[in-house]
């Protein structure tokens, strides 16, 4: 069957969707695939609705649309905000996280700050603000850049060492810094030794290094890293022996936009870093054994909608950190925090269910401005009710919990991190 006209249009509209934001809209429309065109309404019938945008009037099909706000930003902000609590941190954040989508950003920062007003320590407004918390206090980024003992440098914050460098006109590429005139070479994959141009290989043999796992590693460095692999496989032994281990998760993540190498890489170390956690939040009993990241796609059981953003767009048309289903699929941002990841990972992979307006200590646990939201389980004594740690041993009988948030079993077994570039 060929294409018709308005299902090529149809399609048009949605690959355009992404781009149909930047305008002084008269109406928000939110589609399935979690994106919004924000433009004028200027017909509609059953089947589809004109919009005017500053690219011209472009048809969107019914079948597409989640739902309709009417009226510009600032009205449809103006009318959320009366409906809107008060005396709710969270649904001022969420409120907040909306105008910023949408382009509002004063409005959004005035949200952000009106939450923190309410609660002080509310984790996600202090975030959105760009707050940092350093020895018990919330720090502005410059304060906490400061605090930390960066300096700045051309606008950018940087330890005082790479000011230095940076000044001296070098640029930073891999572990290596190079003067700014070799960059093109370096790209190449040449180096400069002794004043000529050689190849990567006599280069790195010319300085003493030695290759293990097609990297370059100094002859110190390796008899680490093979001492630290001997270590890490004596005791994955041990616990497998002692059947410690109850659960080894094989995942996929799929970055829904076209992702480069950095991008995959950078979250490969959110997951080992999540993996990290679920460990010990489980007495060191599961952990993610393997990540298979890749970009293009939407078919992983994590589906990871951005590149460089901590928040995700729902269907609803508002932001979140994430959101997952129960037993199902997770949605987190190419930047997601730690504690967001471990949260949706407990709704998909082990079925756990929020508790908000619950003064319980859990990683589940994501209202009051995230105040009780700890790398922890709850239990039936501490929540008074069907507690996390019981849902999942039923799944998993055997597992130790920890006497307190943060008590470590050493080191879990490597998550073994696969990188496809589409």
């Amino acid at each position: 069957m060929g294409l018709g006209t308005s299902s090529f249009r149809s399609a048009l509209t949605l690959a355009l969707l992404l781009t149909l934001s930047a305008i002084a809209a008269a109406d928000i429309i939110y589609l399935n695939t979690g994106g919004i065109i924000k433009g004028e309404i200027v017909d509609e019938d059953d089947d589809q609705v004109i919009v005017k945008t500053k690219y011209g009037e472009v048809p969107v099909n019914k079948d597409d649309i989640d739902f309709i706000e009417r009226g510009t930003v600032s009205e449809i902000f103006q009318q959320r905000l009366k409906k809107v609590n008060k005396r709710d941190s969270d649904a001022i954040v969420e409120l907040g996280g909306w105008a910023q989508s949408v382009g509002l950003k004063k409005e959004a920062e005035q949200m952000f700050r009106m939450a923190i007003e309410i609660e002080p320590n509310h984790y996600f407004a202090r975030m959105e603000l760009g707050h940092r918390r350093h020895k018990g206090k919330w720090l502005a980024v410059d304060e906490y850049n400061k605090a930390i003992g960066l300096v700045k440098y051309e606008g950018q914050w940087v330890t005082k060492e790479d000011a230095q460098k940076l000044k001296a006109g070098f640029v930073r590429y891999g572990d290596d810094w190079i003067k700014k005139d070799d960059l093109e070479m370096a790209r190449k994959g040449y180096r400069k030794l002794d004043g000529k141009w050689v190849s990567k290989e006599e280069y790195y043999k010319a300085k003493g290094y030695v290759k293990y796992k097609d990297k370059w590693v100094k002859p110190e460095q390796l008899e680490k890293i093979k001492k630290a692999e001997e270590a890490r496989a004596r005791r994955l032994k041990m616990l497998k022996l002692a059947k410690q281990i109850k659960m080894a998760f094989k995942i996929r993540c799929s970055f829904q936009p076209d992702a480069q190498k950095m991008h995959l890489e950078r979250f490969g170390k959110i997951v080992q870093k999540a993996s990290e956690k679920i460990w010990d939040m489980t007495g060191g009993g599961i952990y993610i054994a393997e990540a298979h990241i890749y970009d293009k796609k939407s078919d992983g059981d994590v589906i990871v909608q951005n590149l460089d953003e901590i928040k995700v767009r729902t269907k609803g048309g508002s932001t979140a950190y994430g959101y997952a289903q129960k037993g199902g699929k997770m949605t987190v941002g190419g930047k997601c925090l730690i504690l967001t990841f471990v949260h949706e990972f407990g709704h998909a992979k082990f079925s756990l269910p929020d508790h908000y307006g619950e003064q319980v200590d859990c990683i589940m646990n994501a209202g009051d401005g995230a105040k009780h939201m700890k790398f922890m389980y709850c239990t039936n004594q501490s929540r008074g009710k069907q507690g996390c740690w019981e849902t999942i041993i039923k799944r998993y009988p055997g597992l130790k919990r920890p006497k307190e948030a943060g008590e470590d079993f050493d080191e879990p077994p490597e998550t073994k991190i696969i990188i496809t570039d589409n």
